[in-house]
Order: structure tokens, then C-alpha cells, then sequence
């Protein structure tokens, strides 16, 4: 919690060992989570990430008692009581921050977007906002069409930060797409930013070992060593969604 900025943090880890890996690799689509089926959407996700934040997980309580909870379920409980905790006169001026790294920002893409999609517990925030970097792509169609659906009505923003020759936020199928603003990082001169800007595989080939423009030092390299960045770093957040708010699907 940032009293300063008034924002809630939520942060996602990027892939780290076999497990995470795996859940990568479960491209196949979930069956529609059971919070999101009152939306007229029905987003399609990818499923190693919809199982990660939504499948029930055992979960042992400091009295040693059992339940069966979703991470999602866990983490909206955690703002829900720092939320509680605001006096009410302040509690209209907060809004929540989700973030990660890879297999972390496509939890926070996710996560971001159940918060402004369900009304279970969630509603307290008006604005949801994720920045991720080099996150996977999360969904479909379906998925892109639900996300806009809460960028035009001012509930979700999304800034997606990816290196240019990082494959792990390309296109890996046909049928996923990026969503939100993305910056892309060149190495050697100005970013180039855009609505969704979903690239395949095969435009991000390159010569060098693909890990080296994937990790978060590279990224902070790209973002604050070329001058050409700055311009752009320096707008806000409305205006980066204003220049480019063309919401294609």
C-alpha cells in the first residue's frame, strides 16, 4: 500500500523451475472460469495461467483449519481487508497496480482484469491498472473483446512493455492476442508504442541467444538508456491511451 501515490501493489513473480514451466507450456484454452460466465464475452484463457490464479487450492489457516480457496479468491481477500482498513473519506481515492515479469505478467494481466470484471468483492476499486514486462500472451478473441470492453468504460488499463527479439511475448498460436498499450523496446533507438500490437514469432527471430532480451536488467537498460524514450516515458498513462485508442480487434 502507497499512501504517497494512493495505489495498491499487486506483484507477480516471473518462471521459476519445472512447475512454472509447465504452466507456460498449457496452451489450450480453460474452459471459461466460473467468476467470469455472467459476462456476455466468455473469454476463452489460456490454460496453465486461468488454472494457476482459479483452481481451488487447500489452504492451511493460522487455527490449522482447511479450505479450499483460488489464489484469486486469496489475493482480492488480502485488498479487500487493507482496503477496509482506509478511512471511508480516503478509500474513493485509491486504485490498484498489478505486476510482473513473464510468467508473472500474464498473471498480472489476468489478475487485473478479474478485478475489474468480477462484482464479488471487487468493486470497491474503480480503476485497475497492470504494467507488465514480457508477459505471454493470456487469451483469444473473446478474451481481447472482454478486456476492451473494460478499457472503454475507464475500469482497465494496461501497459505491456516487450523487447524487441524477446519471443516470449509473441504470437504463439493463431487464435492469442496481445491487449492494452504496448512499448516496445528497440536496443539501439526509440520504442515504438501501440494498441495490442501482437507480434508473431517469427518477426522477433534474431542471431543472439533469445534469453539475453528477455531478462528484467535488459528491460530497464532499453527503457532509460535511449534519450529517444524519454518523450515518451514521460506521458501519463491517459495519454498514452489516447493517442493510441483505436481498440481494434
Amino acid at each position: 500500500k502507497n499512501k504517497t501515490n494512493k495505489r495498491f501493489t499487486v506483484g507477480f513473480r516471473g518462471t521459476a523451475g519445472l512447475k512454472d514451466i509447465l504452466t507456460d507450456g498449457q496452451f489450450a484454452f480453460k474452459q471459461t472460469p466460473e467468476i467470469f460466465k455472467k459476462t456476455e464475452y466468455k473469454p476463452r484463457i489460456h490454460r496453465g495461467f486461468a488454472s494457476y490464479l482459479f483452481d481451488n487450492r487447500k489452504e492451511v489457516r493460522e487455527d490449522g483449519t482447511t479450505v479450499m480457496r483460488t489464489r484469486f479468491d486469496r489475493i482480492v481477500a488480502s485488498l479487500k481487508d487493507s482496503f477496509e482498513e482506509l478511512d471511508e473519506d480516503d478509500r474513493k481515492n485509491y486504485d490498484v497496480c498489478v505486476t510482473g515479469h513473464s510468467l508473472g505478467g500474464a498473471l498480472a494481466n489476468l489478475l487485473a482484469y478479474g478485478i475489474a470484471e468480477t462484482e464479488r468483492d471487487c468493486s470497491f476499486f474503480d480503476k485497475v491498472l497492470a504494467m507488465t514486462f514480457a508477459s505471454p500472451v493470456v487469451g483469444g478473441k473473446s478474451y481481447n473483446e472482454a478486456f476492451q470492453a473494460l478499457e472503454k468504460q475507464g475500469r482497465l488499463r494496461h501497459i505491456r512493455i516487450s523487447n524487441e527479439s524477446d519471443l516470449i511475448p509473441t504470437q504463439p498460436y493463431p487464435f492469442y492476442t496481445q491487449n492494452g498499450v504496448n512499448l516496445h523496446l528497440r536496443k539501439d533507438k526509440k520504442m515504438e508504442y501501440a494498441y495490442r500490437n501482437t507480434k508473431i514469432v517469427f518477426s522477433q527471430l534474431s542471431f543472439s541467444n533469445p534469453l539475453t532480451h528477455h531478462g528484467l536488467e535488459e528491460y530497464e537498460n532499453r527503457l532509460f538508456s535511449i534519450p529517444d524514450n524519454k518523450s515518451i516515458l514521460e506521458k501519463s498513462i491517459a495519454e498514452l491511451y489516447s493517442e493510441v485508442r483505436e481498440f481494434t480487434n
